[in-house]
């Protein structure tokens, strides 16, 4: 114990000098140091174009792809192409054997002229038969018209002569002619006239008593002698109380029913021809189409890409001469945010990965309406057409498009660092011309992911804050580059900050 007693003592004076050396050393450091410097990272406010894009990746599509294959069955006979070859829209790719579709041909057309001949024949017969026809008809009816004419005095009459009607009636209408006798002077009559199916006036009497025309429908009338003035006739077309009247009329109703059936008979003849002509045409445009099938022809001008077809082998499904177009397209996936801002007609630019040193222009030619849904995210397929020459760019390689949404031109802009949020409003931290830092209310447009459109509350070449550091934190980051995006909220240094 007095050991230890004595080991105290002769250690207390040192334990006491580093005490207080400590908490001299802590006191100086506490109150012998000035408020540590704050160092700003500053821009200045620019003014130019400020383009947004968006960025999606895929792979190299041709625009057109397709496996043509042969329509007929058969031995391939020939192939007029290899891989790699470029061909023109209607160049033979392929040919299977055409004998039989010749044979078929032939046979169609032979059958095809058969049935022309035969509807010419037919429409013949009909011309022919409404001929004759129209001709049994009109003659059965002149014989109608022309049964018993005669001449019926009238009651009042003086004389009871009767005038004979001679001459054959060439008219087609039916009805009555009044005869009435008339003088230009004296006494005996000289003239007549006459009405109903015509009406002729002062029609002159033959004076050698001969037949005298009356009307222009081929009838004539002699005048007997003791006939009177003002006597007068009529002259009925036809005359049904003539004895031959009902067998003529008989005759004509039966010329009427005759001429019917044989013109009907003769129609269904040629409605029958015309019907094996069609069908005897459809049967030449089926052997022809497929003689036509026997050469399989490009659809379009493209590239072959491959052939898998072999002289002398039976056609099948997978008999078939792939087709490409020069034109290619790049067929991409885009998040549903990127989605919704692009659109058909949008400019692009490609990038691909076999090709770092390659870049082409692109365009927005397609973007599906339904989204893919694949663990919870949601996609949309967008086509991009490759603008100018692409011969390097192989189907299949993998494709960047970085896609321009939108340009803002001649915008004033900053840093999307130096701005900052603060609920519904954004600020920056300005720099007055007095070195000091001041929140600044302003109206944000348009970003992308490195600048942001002012809109309103700064001019070009103001200076903002983008970051602000201690003077120690800014010697140990002083070759880090400002960090951009975002607009959290966060409190000024060195001066009035954003928290007021």
């Amino acid at each position: 114990m007095s050991k230890l007693r004595s080991f105290s003592e002769r250690h207390r004076f040192w334990i006491v000098l580093v005490a207080v050396v400590v908490i001299g050393y802590a006191a100086y450091s506490i109150f012998g140091h000035n408020k540590p410097t704050v160092v700003y990272a500053t821009a200045e406010v620019t003014k130019g174009n400020l383009v947004t894009t968006v960025i999606g990746t895929g792979q190299v599509s041709p625009l057109n792809q397709i496996n043509v294959q042969p329509q007929a069955l058969g031995q391939v006979a020939a192939v007029d192409v290899s891989a790699g070859q470029y061909v023109s829209a209607g160049q033979t790719l392929f040919v299977v054997g055409q004998q039989s579709a010749r044979v078929q041909v032939q046979q169609a057309q032979a059958s095809l002229q058969s049935a022309e001949s035969s509807l010419a024949n037919a429409k013949a017969d009909l011309a022919l038969i409404e001929q004759q026809q129209n001709l049994a008809v009109s003659n059965a009816y002149e014989n109608l018209l022309n049964s018993g004419i005669a001449a019926t005095p009238n009651s009042n009459n003086y004389s009871t002569a009767t005038p004979t009607i001679t001459g054959t009636y060439i008219g087609d209408a039916t009805g009555t002619y009044t005869i009435t006798l008339h003088t230009i002077s004296g006494y005996k009559p000289d003239n007549f006239s006459i009405s109903g199916l015509e009406n002729i006036a002062n029609i002159t009497i033959n004076p050698n008593g001969t037949p005298t025309p009356f009307g222009t429908r081929g009838l004539y009338i002699q005048f007997p002698a003791g006939i009177n003035l003002n006597d007068s006739w009529t002259v009925t077309i036809p005359n049904p109380n003539a004895s031959d009247y009902l067998s003529s009329y008989n005759a004509y109703q039966s010329a009427l029913q005759a001429k019917a059936q044989a013109i009907q008979s003769a129609e269904a003849a040629v409605t029958s021809s015309e019907d094996a002509l069609t069908s005897a045409q459809a049967s030449m445009s089926s052997a022809q189409l497929q003689l036509q099938n026997t050469v399989v022809t490009a659809p379009f001008s493209g590239q072959v890409a491959a052939v898998n077809v072999v002289v002398g082998q039976s056609t099948q499904s997978s008999s078939t001469v792939t087709l490409i177009t020069p034109e290619k397209i790049a067929e991409i996936s885009l998040n549903e945010i990127d989605a919704a801002k692009v659109k058909v007609g949008q400019k692009a630019a490609l990038t691909f990965a076999a090709l770092p040193n390659l870049t082409l222009p692109g365009t927005v030619v397609e973007l599906d309406e339904l989204g893919t849904v694949s663990q919870g995210v949601v996609t949309y397929d967008a086509k991009v057409a490759l603008d100018g020459n692409a011969s390097q760019v192989k189907p299949g390689m993998s494709v960047t498009a970085t896609i321009v949404t939108n340009t803002a031109k001649n915008v004033l802009m900053v840093p999307n660092s130096a701005v900052r949020s603060r609920g519904s409003k954004n600020f920056v931290q300005a720099i007055g011309s007095d070195g000091k830092t001041v929140s600044q209310e302003v109206q944000v447009g348009v970003s992308n992911d490195t600048m942001t459109q002012i809109v309103s509350g700064l001019s070009e070449g103001e200076k903002v804050v983008t970051v602000s550091l201690s003077a120690a934190a800014a010697g140990q980051t002083a070759a880090t580059p400002a960090a951009g995006g975002g607009r959290a909220f966060f409190g000024g240094g060195g001066g009035r900050g954003f928290g007021g």
